[in-house]
Formats: C-alpha cells, structure tokens, sequence
C-alpha cells in the first residue's frame, strides 16, 4: 500500500511558494515552510531545554555545595569561571587543597615506612645467613661415584684424586653462595637507604604544609 502511495505522489505537480512581492520587499523575507520547520524545531529545543531546568531546580539539593559557587565572579555583568591560575588567590580553595596534597602525602609515608620495615627485615636475615655460611667448616658432599681399583697404589692415587675434587667443591659452593648472599644484601642495604632519603623528605614536607596551612 506504501508503495502505491509514493507512485501516486511521484507523479504529483510540485507546488512551489511565491517569492516576496516587489511592493512587499520593505517588509524583509517572506517565510517559507522550511524556514518555519527551523523556528520550530528552535523553539521545541528551547522549551525541552527550560522543562529540564525547571525539574533540576525543583529536585534541587539545598544542602549540595561546589567550589565554583565561591570561586566563581560576576565581573561587569559576566560570569567569569575561576581558572587554576586564580583559584590560587581564594583562601578557603587553598587551605582544601593542602589539606589534600597534605592526605596525599601521609599515604605516601606509610607505605614507605612498610617497606623500610620488610627491608630491615630481608637484612637481618641475610646477615644471618651470611654469619652461618661463614663460620661454617665443612658442606654436605654431592652424590659420590663409584670408582675401583685393583692395587694399592691404584687406590691411593684415587683416594687422592677424591680428596681433591671435595676440596674444590667445597671451595665454589662456598664462594658461590657467598657472592650471592653479599650482592643481596648490599641491594637491600642501598634499598633501605634511599628509603630513608625518602622518609625524612616526605616527613619535612608534610610538617612544611601544617605550617603553611595554619598560616593561612
């Protein structure tokens, strides 16, 4: 049915709108229909716009506050909305937000304080550790092989060739350990100390902030 309408219309005479009369051009442009579209499609907007105000302003909050209510000015009839570059002459902003680089940095401060407190910890037990291997004369053997032999002097020759490699096992495991167990302990001490650098900055810095803040 659709179809057989737009056929109908397509063969339809065009009917076009008169331009402004020449005895009428003092008047200004004569409105089409599709000017008239425009004006109403504004003026729609704009009620659906004062509708939308209205229903904000009416569920309003009285107890709902913003920085911009006090921040923001009307100079010579305009409103001028408060930069970061002029929110720095408002006290009450000001005092806000030191408060909150002041929160920003306690936190900061905490979590270098645990990790401090874990490294001391790593530390002491890599002393330890160190301490035992030091002191330590003899380690555990690795899995012996099984040689023969059919004289005596076989079996010196081979005892002492046994002897031999004990020894320098002994001597690599032990060096070995050893190495790995100072360059961690050495990282950890290097750790802890840049930890403190970071402690007493930010400890002076949250102190600097409550002076500055009671200033104000």
């Amino acid at each position: 049915m659709a179809s057989f309408e737009k056929a109908a219309k397509a063969g339809q005479k065009i009917h076009r709108e008169r331009n402004q009369p020449i005895e009428r051009r003092k008047f200004g442009h004569l409105e089409k229909h599709k000017d008239y579209v425009l004006r109403a499609r504004n003026y729609q907007q704009k009620k659906e716009q004062l509708k939308k105000l209205q229903i904000q302003a009416r569920d309003k909050n009285p107890d709902e506050f913003h920085f911009g209510m006090i921040n923001n000015r009307v100079i010579n009839g305009k409103h001028i909305i408060a930069n970061m570059s002029n929110k720095q002459s408002y006290p009450k902003y000001r005092k806000v937000q030191i408060a909150e680089k002041q929160r920003i940095k306690t936190k900061e401060l905490r979590a270098v304080i645990l990790e401090s407190t874990d490294q001391k910890k790593a530390i002491e037990k890599l002393q330890c550790t160190l301490s035992l291997y030091e002191n330590k004369e003899g380690f555990k053997k690795s899995n012996s092989h099984v040689r023969f032999y059919e004289t005596p002097d076989e079996k010196k020759e081979l005892k002492k060739y046994q002897d031999n490699q004990v020894e320098t096992i002994k001597l690599n495991v032990k060096d070995t350990k050893l190495d790995h167990y100072k360059k961690a302990l050495q990282a950890r001490l290097n750790r802890l100390q840049e930890l403190r650098k970071a402690e007493s900055q930010l400890r002076s810095e949250i102190l600097q902030m409550g002076k500055s803040a009671q200033k104000r």
